[in-house]
């Protein structure tokens, strides 16, 4: 149930990003850059409704499961610490991403930096 509305959600904003860059095709740049920026958004509310899903089951489930599950070596809290880690990744593309939207606006070249110079 939860992963389908998350999915949903990704979905919904890749096709407002993808709007936004048919309306900048199409000669409406500002709407396009605007809608783009809108996406970018979606998705990052989605994720931070996903990472707070996350961080809850994590916190719940440690009251009472053990780190490794019976029967298996499945460190199931060392799983959660990678989830958290490639998430820190994603947030980053997240943000390049928006750099880079808001850096063409000011019709500055694109560089690959973490910290923002427009």
């Amino acid at each position: 149930m939860l992963q389908g509305i998350f999915v949903c959600g990704d979905v919904f904003s890749f096709l407002v990003q993808a709007s936004g860059a048919g309306m900048q095709a199409s000669g409406n740049p500002s709407l396009g850059q605007t809608l783009i920026m809108a996406g970018l958004g979606i998705q990052i509310v989605f994720f931070a409704l996903f990472m707070v899903m996350s961080i809850t089951f994590h916190v719940r489930a440690g009251r009472f499961l053990p780190a490794v599950v019976p029967g298996t070596a499945i460190n199931w809290i060392k799983l959660i610490y990678v989830l958290y880690g490639v998430s820190g990744l994603v947030l980053i593309r997240i943000g390049v991403q928006v750099d880079r939207v808001r850096c063409w606006k000011q019709r500055v070249s694109f560089r690959v930096v973490l910290i923002p110079f427009c």
